[in-house]
C-alpha cells in the first residue's frame, strides 16, 4: 500500500547505524555518533535530509541532500541528490578494503552525486595518504590525489570510470575502465596511462606498488611513462603493459663495481651513480610475481644491456642478461661482444654474476670463427678476475 505519511521534522540524535550485505562476508560498517535530520518528509514529494556521522575504524562522514519521491516498490532506488564529504577514512580498521585487502591508507573525499533511482552521477575528489596497494608494499610517502567522474548502476553495483585523474605532485595520470561486483569480490577492467611523468614526483610511491630500489639508492631527473591494463578480482588483479624511463640518475648505484668482472674485462668505468639514458620493458605483474620482458637499459658510460626476468613476492631476482659494452680492455681485440649474466638477490641487493656456462658456449663458436686467440685470453680474463673478487 502507499505510504500515506508526512513528517515536518525528523531527527535522531547519537544514534548507532550498522550497514550489512545480505550476501557475502564483508565486515559490516559501522556509523557511531549518527545524527540525521530529515524535514517535510513525504513519500510523494523530494525532501531535505542530513546525516553527520563517525565511521568505527577511523573517520568521519557527512551526507547533506535531497531524496524522493519514495520508490513505492523498493525504497533504495528513490531517486537523490546528495553532498558526500569524508575525512580521514582509515580503509583497513573500517572494513571498506574488503574488496581488496591489501589496500590500506587514509582518504578523504569530496563528492556530489545524482541518481534516478536506477544509476548514480557520482563526481569529486578523492586524496590518499600513506597509500599502500601491494601485498608486500609499504605506505607512500606522498599524498595521492583523484579527480573522477563514475556511473553506478545501484542494481548491478557495477560502474564505469568515465574520468580518473590521477595526481602525484605534478605527475598526471589516467585511470578509466569498469568494475562489477561477483559474488564477494570486485571485478576489474581498467586502464592506466601515464606520458611524461617527473620521475621524482613518483618515487615516493614505489613502495606502495612493492617496488624496492637497491639499498641508499635514489632516483634523480629524467620522466617515466607507463600504459598498463588491470584486469581480475581486485584482491588478485593482473597488471599488464610497459614502462619506460628516460635521461634519469640512479644516484648511490656504482653499476661497475656491481658488475665487477665485466668491469675488468671490458675496462668500463663508472662513477658513484648510474646515469641512465633509457630503460624500457613489459610488465606482467600478479600476485605470483612480476614478469619483465624484452627489457632494456642504455647507460652511456658501459653500453647496452638486454635481457628478461621474474622477481617473487619476497622480491627475489632472476635475470638473464647480456651486456653490450664499450670494450677498452680485454674485449677490445674482437670488438663489441654481447656478456651474457644473471641478476640474483634480491631488489634491495641485487647481484650480478657473469653467466660461465653461456660464456663457454659463446666461446666455442668463437674458436670456429677463426678468434680463438682473443676468445681464450676472454675466458682467462673473466677466471681471473673472478679468483680477484
Amino acid at each position: 500500500m502507499p505510504l500515506n505519511l508526512s513528517v515536518r521534522d525528523v531527527k535522531i540524535i547519537n544514534g548507532q547505524l550498522t550497514l550489512r550485505r545480505t550476501v557475502g562476508h564483508w565486515k559490516p560498517l559501522v556509523l557511531e555518533q549518527v545524527n540525521i535530520e530529515l524535514h517535510d518528509f513525504s513519500s510523494t514529494s523530494a525532501f531535505p535530509f542530513s546525516l553527520s556521522a563517525k565511521v568505527r575504524g577511523g573517520g568521519a562522514v557527512r551526507l547533506d541532500g535531497k531524496a524522493g519521491p519514495l520508490n513505492a516498490a523498493d525504497s533504495a532506488m528513490t531517486p537523490v541528490t546528495v553532498d558526500l564529504n569524508v575525512t580521514g577514512l582509515d580503509l583497513a580498521p573500517s572494513g571498506m578494503n574488503d574488496f581488496a585487502p591489501d589496500v590500506s591508507g587514509l582518504v578523504s573525499f569530496n563528492g556530489k552525486g545524482d541518481s534516478d533511482g536506477v544509476k548514480m552521477l557520482m563526481t569529486g575528489a578523492l586524496k590518499a595518504e600513506h597509500l599502500k596497494v601491494a601485498k608486500n608494499g609499504s605506505p607512500a610517502a606522498r599524498v595521492v590525489e583523484l579527480d573522477f567522474s563514475v556511473q553506478h548502476d545501484l542494481r548491478t553495483h557495477a560502474g564505469t570510470v568515465r574520468q580518473g585523474d590521477v595526481h602525484l605532485g605534478t605527475a598526471l595520470a589516467h585511470l578509466t575502465g569498469t568494475y562489477a561486483e561477483q559474488d564477494e569480490s570486485m571485478v576489474l577492467s581498467m586502464k592506466f596511462v601515464g606520458p611524461g611523468m617527473p620521475v621524482q614526483e613518483l618515487e615516493a610511491m614505489l613502495p606502495a606498488v612493492g617496488v624496492v630500489l637497491p639499498t641508499g639508492t635514489s632516483l634523480q631527473g629524467g620522466t617515466a611513462s607507463a600504459e598498463f591494463s588491470i584486469n581480475g578480482q581486485a584482491d588478485r588483479a593482473v597488471v599488464s603493459g610497459s614502462v619506460s624511463i628516460n635521461n634519469t640518475r640512479l644516484v648511490g648505484f656504482d653499476i661497475s663495481k656491481k658488475m665487477s668482472s665485466i668491469e675488468k674485462l671490458a675496462g668500463i668505468k663508472s662513477g658513484p651513480d648510474m646515469d641512465i639514458q633509457t630503460l624500457s620493458a613489459d610488465i606482467r605483474s600478479s600476485p605470483e610475481g612480476a614478469n619483465a620482458q624484452d627489457m632494456k637499459l642504455v647507460v652511456p658510460a658501459i653500453g647496452e644491456l638486454t635481457g628478461a626476468g621474474t622477481v617473487s613476492p619476497a622480491n627475489e631476482l632472476n635475470f638473464k642478461m647480456s651486456a653490450m659494452v664499450h670494450t677498452f680492455g680485454i674485449l677490445a681485440a674482437i670488438g663489441d661482444k654481447p656478456i651474457p649474466f644473471t641478476v640474483e638477490g634480491t631488489c634491495a641487493q641485487p647481484e650480478f654474476k657473469p653467466d660461465l656456462k653461456a660464456i663457454v658456449g659463446d666461446e666455442v663458436k668463437g674458436i670456429e670463427h677463426g678468434i680463438g686467440k682473443a676468445a681464450g685470453g676472454l675466458v682467462n680474463g673473466f677466471l681471473r678476475g673472478k679468483k680477484k673478487d
